[in-house]
């Protein structure tokens, strides 16, 4: 993979990618999880579990997200929290999720495309997962207070936490006060059970860069953003040529909060991505202030907006 890109945030979560050291495994499947580093936000409306069938139950640690609810005709909003829960899968798995708010007398899964249907008791929702999906799971009428579950299959491609050309952030809370440059021919990696926050990460003008989480990109060439989630995070792309967003997730509560905006592009492909925000999700742009040229070959597919 080839990598040049620029990060930018004024605050975002990137959860990123497992190693296969750890998890409940079975002969029927594998799961992988993480607890949420210290002094991360913890939501309190679902309390979830899975497990690999025949196995033991794992309980799941939701992430607290914050969603928009915007008024189209006066501009204003209104702030409401939701809830998020990854994790890694090879095979089955179900899971159990109990709504802490009420009793569940409404369920249902989204998108409906995949025709899950769960089953419910009391304030009990379970079904189960055959292969890695991005789903949303509603209780009642609450499109908002949701329960988000993202899982990606087991990662096999983990670079060396000791590579001399490996950025690396382990499991924990890495809160950075100041720009983190990646320079050409490293590799940005962040761990399962990892939460990186930073004002920027920037890749300028430069190639042969690998980052897995999400950024800006300008002026670069063969790009690959893949596999993770940002919360605020805003990724842009300008004047740059053979870039792929794959499974990048993103949530906004923020003015202005684009999911994704491409400028003076050649060669887009945005596959699987998953984009909830409180402006455009993926806006596509020419010329517009410093950035020149036209946007051309842009293809959105398999994504959920």
């Amino acid at each position: 993979m080839r990598l040049s890109a620029a990060i930018k945030s004024t605050c975002f979560l990137l959860l990123g990618q497992s190693t296969i050291a750890e998890g409940a495994k079975t002969s029927r499947g594998f799961l992988q999880t993480w607890p949420i580093p210290e002094g991360v936000a913890v939501a309190t409306s679902f309390d979830v579990k899975a497990r690999v069938p025949g196995g033991k139950w794992e309980k799941i640690e939701i992430y607290q997200l914050v969603l928009n609810e915007v008024n189209f005709t006066t501009g204003g909003s209104i702030q409401h929290n939701s809830s998020l829960a990854y994790f890694d899968l090879n095979g089955a798995v179900e899971i159990q999720a109990r709504y802490l708010k009420d009793r569940v007398s409404k369920a249902v899964i989204r998108p409906y495309s995949l025709n899950l249907t769960p089953k419910k008791s009391g304030s009990v929702v379970t079904f189960t997962l055959n292969e890695p999906r991005d789903i949303v799971v509603q209780a009642n009428d609450d499109i908002f207070d949701v329960l988000h579950i993202f899982t990606n299959p087991l990662d096999t491609n983990v670079p060396s936490e000791g590579d001399k050309d490996v950025t690396y952030y382990g499991p924990g809370y890495h809160k950075l006060n100041s720009t983190l440059e990646v320079e050409s021919g490293r590799t940005l990696y962040v761990a399962g059970g990892a939460v990186v926050s930073a004002p920027y990460i920037t890749v300028p003008n430069s190639s042969d860069v690998t980052i897995r989480n999400s950024l800006q990109v300008y002026r670069s060439k063969n790009v690959l953003i893949e596999r993770l989630v940002g919360i605020d995070f805003l990724p842009r792309a300008y004047e740059s040529k053979d870039v792929a967003f794959s499974h990048w997730r993103d949530f906004s509560a923020v003015q202005w909060g684009d999911g994704m905006d491409v400028y003076c592009y050649e060669n887009v492909l945005i596959d699987s991505v998953f984009l909830r925000n409180s402006d455009d999700c993926i806006a596509v742009y020419a010329h517009r202030d410093e950035w020149y040229g036209n946007s051309t070959n842009v293809t959105i597919q398999n994504s959920i907006l």
